[in-house]
């Protein structure tokens, strides 16, 4: 241990340096030295040990994570920490007493992370109670769930009280009851928070304490007065009784995503359709991403189909032959970690294509720039309006909501859009005789429309439309390389143009 220890740290200080004469590959040598030890102590119960080795290399001496360090099996770490901590000071069992591999460690993490979102973005109940079975089927902890809530959660008040209540009424309630506790410690006053601690401690059968808590209630909550009345009458509840409270309290406003009333879509004489198209080869990812689709509200006078293509040997091939299966006049190429987050996203997108009939592609990432490396974030001016998740980092990129910068104000032209989310009005085929894997296909399809002589755009949203959910950090292979010189010299004149246009 120690002789791995001095030799990242040796490491390290030439990094500080600035001296590369170490190579990536010791460095990765060195990091499964480590998380190899950290995984062993681990397995022998020495917990406490484990996590100051750990840090001790994650974290450098200014309190800073060492980035290199950091892949997604130490993001899935990191998060494990955080909840042995949490189960230490509140006294849950140990989830490293459970499970001590760290692929069971990360699935765990990630599904938990999926099946809470689904709460945060009100997918239908039936796929919200999944949470219950996956909570006993594992023996989840209440700290697991409120560390999870922390790390990736926005609405966490939301989620850790909806979250309670279903556990509650699934006989869960001391469980139901360290989520309440410590929703109150975000933010102690909130009323629907209140309610369901007193709902709780009211199923627990701790009569007076509900009642004394359900004076903190002001009359602003409808059925305030009926909890009220139940508790110091001290009646029973009925399932239909619960099922009314629960209605109650549990109506969403989702203040987030709203349709703006402002205007108002043509409704074509005939239905038209809108198409989902997506390369799939992880089944369970695009599973969640379905349900976001089907969860999206279709505007009067449309219908929506998803394509799925299984098998394709490249993105341009499999978006090809969705195109092909669909008769659809707008078309959406997504991945399959995209959850589409805003139930008015149709709107939206149909808002930004009726404003402009010229438009022909828009996205939620992307440069009005044409950088000379040919890559789209290297740009320096960059719009990146949607949610960024994997376990290592969770946050929404700098969105740009002022309609002031945008030079149409609610959408921007732009010369590249990333490919993460694609919606079209009109159908030009993918440069699968050239992008033959699944690198450069989405800014070559900005090149394409543009020499069609449609516009390229990228929407102004006040929230972001979408989430790109990954379940690993991405390593860009050697093809990358390769792709990025054929998309230069294929688009070498129209990028001239757009050096020309700036002069």
């Amino acid at each position: 241990m120690e002789n791995v220890l001095i030799r990242i740290k040796r490491f390290n200080q030439q990094l500080e340096k600035r001296n590369y004469d170490y190579t990536l590959e010791e460095m990765s040598v060195l990091r499964n030295e480590w998380m190899s030890i950290v995984l062993q102590l681990i397995a022998d119960e020495n917990y406490d040990l484990a996590k100051t080795l750990f840090y001790k290399i994650l974290i450098n001496d200014r309190g800073e994570v060492n980035k290199g360090w950091l892949n997604m099996d130490a993001a899935v770490l990191d998060v494990m920490f955080l909840i042995y901590d949490h189960e230490k000071k509140n006294g849950d069992s140990y989830t490293f007493d459970k499970v001590r591999d760290i692929q069971d460690m990360k699935r765990l993490c990630l599904k938990l992370k999926v099946l809470l979102r689904r709460i945060e973005y009100d997918l239908p109940e039936e796929y919200q109670q999944e949470i219950i079975r996956f909570v006993r089927e594992n023996k989840i902890s209440a700290s697991f769930i409120i560390v999870i809530v922390q790390r990736y959660i926005e609405r966490q008040v939301k989620v850790l009280n909806k979250t309670a209540i279903m556990l509650c009424n699934n006989d869960c309630i001391k469980m139901a009851l360290s989520l309440l506790l410590f929703s109150c410690d975000i933010k102690d006053d909130f009323q629907e928070t209140i309610f369901c601690l007193a709902y709780t401690l009211f199923k627990l059968g701790e009569m007076q304490t509900a009642f004394d808590i359900s004076k903190l209630l002001d009359d602003s909550l409808s059925c305030n007065k009926i909890l009220k009345y139940r508790l110091s009458e001290k009646k029973s509840y009925t399932d239909s009784q619960d099922a009314f409270l629960l209605e109650e309290i549990l109506l969403h406003n989702s203040e987030l995503y709203k349709l703006n009333e402002n205007f108002s879509l043509h409704v074509p004489e005939v239905k038209e359709k809108i198409a989902f198209i997506c390369c799939v080869n992880k089944e369970d990812m695009f599973r969640e991403c379905e349900l976001y689709i089907n969860n999206l509200l279709v505007p009067d006078g449309y219908e929506v189909e998803i394509i799925p293509i299984r098998g394709a040997v490249s993105m341009t091939s499999g978006n090809n032959e969705g195109m092909r299966q669909s008769d659809a006049k707008y078309k959406i190429y997504l991945h399959q970690d995209i959850l589409c987050l805003n139930p008015y996203l149709l709107y939206n997108i149909l808002k930004v294509f009726e404003m402009d009939s010229g438009i022909g592609m828009l996205g939620v990432a992307g440069t009005p720039e044409v950088p000379a490396t040919g890559i789209w974030w290297d740009a320096e001016c960059q719009y990146l309006n949607l949610y960024q998740d994997n376990m290592a980092s969770f946050g929404c990129d700098e969105i740009v909501t002022d309609p002031k910068q945008y030079n149409h104000g609610e959408y921007q032209d732009v010369m590249m859009l990333d490919g993460v989310f694609l919606a079209t009005r009109n159908d030009i085929s993918w440069r699968q005789d050239i992008f033959e894997g699944w690198h450069f296909y989405d800014v070559s399809q900005c090149m394409e429309f543009k020499r069609a002589g449609m516009k390229v755009v990228l929407a102004r949203c006040e929230y972001p439309w979408v989430m790109h959910y990954g379940d690993y950090v991405t390593v860009l292979d050697d093809t990358y390389e390769y792709y990025r010189k054929i998309f230069l010299n294929e688009y070498k004149n129209d990028i001239q143009n757009y050096y020309n246009m700036e002069e």
